[in-house]
């Protein structure tokens, strides 16, 4: 038997320019920025793909100049795989974990982190605002990308 898999992308988006204020990766306060290597899909039947990194060079900085980063080696990545939302340009959805456990999602920050709050669509922007358990420490966790 012979299967064929077909993956129609209806949108595509990469971050724009890190320097936007519109973008951000922000963890208890810490600005990360965002790469441009990101991506947002929205597949033909409404699941998000998403993958969110922070910029690299901020990330040194912080690093360097901030002792409660001096752990870190590389930016956070924050992920979602799957995830149904819908086409609209509008859509808002409760990112609980009872999600987690059904879906891809989270922080990648030396480990996988379980993430929970709000995640929203409106006309080109989509942003995260939440928390984030980092090592049994819950900090806030904002996230905002522009989709091209």
């Amino acid at each position: 038997m012979r299967t064929t898999a077909i993956v129609l992308t209806l949108f595509l988006w990469g971050c724009q320019n890190n320097e936007s204020k519109d973008q951000m990766l922000n963890i208890d306060g810490a600005d990360f920025g965002l790469s441009d290597e990101c991506e947002i899909t929205i597949n033909d039947d409404g699941t998000l793909y998403m993958e969110l990194e922070g910029d690299e060079d901020i990330t040194d900085s912080l690093s360097e100049g901030d002792p409660s980063w001096d752990w870190i080696l590389y930016p956070p990545k924050f992920y979602i795989y799957d995830l149904p939302v819908g086409q609209g340009e509008h859509w808002e959805k409760d990112i609980n974990l009872g999600l987690l456990d059904k879906y891809e999602i989270g922080l990648y920050l030396m480990n996988h982190s379980d993430v929970t709050g709000t995640l929203s669509r409106s006309g080109s922007a989509i942003e995260f605002i939440g928390t984030v358990d980092l090592m049994g420490e819950t900090k806030r966790l904002h996230i905002r990308s522009n989709i091209q």
